[in-house]
């Protein structure tokens, strides 16, 4: 890019957790308390160039409390777990499109406050020395009130960001709403051990996640798009875990699916992101081995597979599409090789790591300009560490191949561009660390 003006990033966020931790014949009480503020401010000059045509910023100032109450116990062939959860999250926000080629400033401000609660329970029982079973129950409420005020200053407003009669949320000036709403999740999975070596396992869950609202940037949405409804997902796993050759390799292996309910599909048009809800399925499977062949090797090597869809979108064309979920690659690689020698007092290790990506698109509408070519980074480093553990020091070099690879793309193609997001290139850095305990 060639900008105009200055981005600029201010964060300034503190919080506490406090921990208690009580045992006592075989039970334990888990209480954690935590407690975060965060105020931010963000702005960009979008268009990426040297014209003023669009700039965007943004601002939070957001309280979370959370208090999380655990019992657990294990006796013989049982262990079990039961526990309480409170979350509260209070947010003020707002969102400004500067768009001077068309004499239009869009601004909003919003606020969410967020409250739940849930009790769950899991239990873990023996059912012989092979056979083990997993159960576990979750009910959540969540209450959501939210208040959307967005206005229009300029000449350009009105055939740009307000459309009188349209009926928009920028139309009518503002959106009041609540959402109350409650689910559960739940958990059976089955556990096979034929031996010290190998256990295999297969089982259903069923997990949800809370509806909420939209806060498009345009104001332009319809009323009855800015909610979108609650999501579920029942998810169907089979798997092994197996050691081999004397404990010196590992492989892990799974094949899963997921059937999506209503699933909340992030889609960006024109200026417009929103949450829509689609039925959508994933079909999936993953390896991963891990071996010390000889003394001072260690070897990591894992693989996904993925294909990722979800039904129904609309495309700016009006016709609803199937489409590639975002940011699921059909491929994903990752290794590591170390190598370890004694070295005086201590050790010397060499190690050597990678990822690969195949294609992927950041969008649930599956335009050219939100998709990503594949690409692979890899990373290198030297480390000693003393023979007491005490310290450590380091060298390293990140992404040495110096790869150009895009991990996030926004579609801004109604004004003629795509914002791209990279990777960092090659850098080095060094490192030390000293333990005093």
């Amino acid at each position: 890019g060639d900008f105009d003006t200055p981005d600029d990033f201010d964060r300034d966020a503190y919080g506490g957790t406090l921990t208690l931790d009580w045992r006592a014949d075989g039970i334990t009480v888990v209480s954690i308390t935590d407690f975060q503020d965060l105020e931010k401010t963000y702005g960009e000059d979008s268009d990426g160039s040297p014209n003023p045509l669009l700039r965007y910023a943004t601002t939070q100032d957001s309280q979370q409390f959370s208090q999380e109450l655990r019992v657990s116990g294990l006796r013989d062939d049982l262990a079990w777990t039961l526990g309480f959860y409170y979350l509260n999250i209070d947010g003020d926000y707002s969102a400004v499109l500067d768009v001077p080629l068309f004499l239009a400033e869009q601004i909003n401000t919003y606020s969410l406050e967020t409250s739940s609660w849930a009790l769950f329970g899991q239990l873990e029982y023996d059912l012989s020395e092979q056979w083990r079973v997993i159960a576990g129950l979750r009910y959540t409420e969540d209450d959501k009130d939210y208040e959307f005020n967005p206005t229009c200053v300029g000449d350009g407003c009105l055939g740009f960001f307000v459309f009188p009669g349209l009926g928009a949320v920028g139309d009518l000036g503002s959106y009041v709403d609540e959402d109350d709403d409650s689910d559960y999740a739940a958990k059976i999975q089955l556990e096979w051990r034929p031996n010290s070596d190998l256990m295999l396992y297969g089982g259903v869950t069923r997990g949800n996640k809370a509806g909420g609202f939209n806060a498009p940037v345009d104001g332009l949405l319809l009323p009855q798009e800015m909610p979108y409804d609650a999501e579920t997902l029942t998810s169907y796993e089979v798997g092994f875990k197996s050691s081999l050759f004397s404990g010196t390799m590992r492989l892990n292996g799974s094949a899963f699916y997921y059937d999506y309910d209503d699933k909340q599909a992030f889609t960006f048009s024109g200026l417009t992101q929103t949450l829509l809800n689609r039925s959508s399925e994933v079909t999936g499977l993953e390896l991963e081995l891990a071996a010390a062949p000889a003394d001072g090797w260690d070897l990591l090597l894992g693989i996904s597979l993925l294909d990722a869809t979800v039904d129904d979108i609309p495309l700016p064309s009006g016709r609803l599409a199937k489409q590639d979920m975002a940011q699921a690659p059909d491929l994903t690689i990752n290794g590591m090789v170390r190598k370890a020698w004694p070295l005086g007092d201590g050790s010397l290790s060499v190690v050597v790591d990678g990822s690969y990506v195949s294609e992927q698109y950041y969008n649930t509408i599956n335009h050219p300009t939100s998709e990503a070519d594949d690409y692979a980074i890899f990373n290198a480093g030297v480390d000693y560490a003393s023979g007491d553990g005490r310290w450590e020091l380091g060298v390293f070099v990140r992404n040495f191949t110096e790869e150009e690879a895009v991990i996030y793309a926004i579609d801004v193609s109604a004004f003629g561009y795509t914002v791209s997001t990279y990777a960092p290139p090659r850098w080095f850095g060094a490192r030390f660390a000293y333990r005093w305990n």
